[in-house]
C-alpha cells in the first residue's frame, strides 16, 4: 500500500480490506461473474486520493494500537 502519508496508507489499507471482504461475500452468493463497471471519472478520482483521510482517523488508529501494544513506545 502506498500513499502520500502514513495516515493515508492506513486508510487505504482499511478500505481495501473492507472492500475485499464485501467482494468475497458477494462472490460467495453469486451464481456467476459479477460485473459492476464503475465510471472512469470515479476511478480516476479514487486514484488521486478520493475521500482522503477523515480528521482524527489516523490518531484514533494509533491510540488503539498503542493501547493494545504499549511496548511499541519502548
Amino acid at each position: 500500500m502506498t500513499a502520500p502519508t502514513v495516515a493515508a496508507a492506513y486508510r487505504r489499507a482499511v478500505a481495501l480490506e473492507t472492500r475485499c471482504e464485501r467482494a468475497w461475500h458477494a462472490r460467495a452468493v453469486a451464481d456467476g461473474p459479477i460485473r459492476s463497471p464503475l465510471p472512469g471519472a470515479f476511478l480516476e478520482w479514487c486514484r488521486q486520493g478520493g475521500f482522503g483521510v477523515p480528521p482524527g482517523y489516523w490518531a484514533a488508529a494509533v491510540r488503539a494500537e498503542l493501547r493494545a501494544e504499549p511496548s511499541l513506545l519502548d
